[in-house]
């Protein structure tokens, strides 16, 4: 993931300049009179980008525009170089996972039934639906809950399964919104191999305000606050700029952090 520079030429070729699977060119959202993103440009490449920044710092917004869920005042999201809003619809939507914070759904549906009902919504064949099913609960260690209802499953149970909904339909991009809350330490552990391996070939950025889940799995870091980008690039390099030894990586990540949103030098 890198910031780039606005070489789109406008109303030009919108290919031009995109060098990430994502990206987000020159993105401004105005909500109620307020500037909630303000001229933000980032590229989304194959791996793990972590998104940070304090509370009210725009990361719902920008993730929730990345989705299309969210209309961008000024700006446009690209996919492969082509402008999502004249993409025939549902083409961005099929290649898309999004995990929104705090999801919620219907309570009485067991857990199987809603992967089965995502994936029919993202153009799974109908002959691999099973099987993505069965992925999906593997991956996220629910295969022995997968008839549970969704008002039995635990916080974490629950949250899970929110995310494997995210990914039965194996997407090239994966937009994930606070993921690990109601996870506890070991399950966040397992989360965090869970998303190296999804990473491995696919454009992931998870926000987060959990610097050890960042520490241990992200390739590249983002930055936001008051809805500007701080800084993008990979974790040595806000290391070497603000980093302190301190002991452990992710103290030492969160001591860059911090010095990076007071404007230290």
């Amino acid at each position: 993931m890198t910031i780039v520079p606005d070489t789109s030429g406008g109303a030009g070729d919108p290919a031009v300049g995109c060098r990430g699977v994502v990206r987000a060119d020159r993105i401004s959202v105005t909500l109620g009179g307020t500037n909630v993103l303000s001229d933000v440009s980032l590229d989304l490449a194959p791996g793990l980008t972590a998104l940070l920044g304090p509370n009210g710092a725009g990361k719902t917004t920008l993730i929730r525009t990345l989705a299309r869920v969210q209309r961008a005042t000024t700006g446009r999201v690209l996919f492969q170089g082509r402008q999502v809003s004249t993409m025939r619809s549902g083409h961005f939507r099929r290649a898309l996972g999004y995990l929104p914070q705090d999801p919620t759904w219907h309570h009485w549906m067991r857990g199987e039934d809603v992967l089965r009902q995502f994936a029919w919504m993202r153009k799974v064949p109908r002959a691999d639906i099973e099987s993505a099913v069965s992925r999906v609960l593997d991956d996220v260690a629910l295969a022995d809950r997968r008839r549970a209802r969704c008002g039995d499953l635990s916080g974490g149970q629950f949250q899970r399964l929110m995310l494997a909904t995210s990914l039965v339909h194996d997407p090239q991009v994966l937009l994930l919104d606070e993921p690990t809350v109601g996870l506890d330490p070991e399950q966040r552990l397992a989360f965090r191999g869970l998303m190296r391996r999804v990473a491995a070939d696919r454009a992931v950025l998870l926000s987060t305000h959990l610097l050890d889940d960042v520490a241990n799995a992200a390739d590249e870091l983002v930055v936001i606050d008051q809805g500007r980008v701080r800084f993008a690039g990979p974790q040595h390099r806000l290391l070497d700029r603000y980093g302190h030894a301190s002991g452990s990586l992710s103290s030492e990540l969160e001591a860059a952090y911090v010095a990076l949103l007071r404007g230290e030098r």
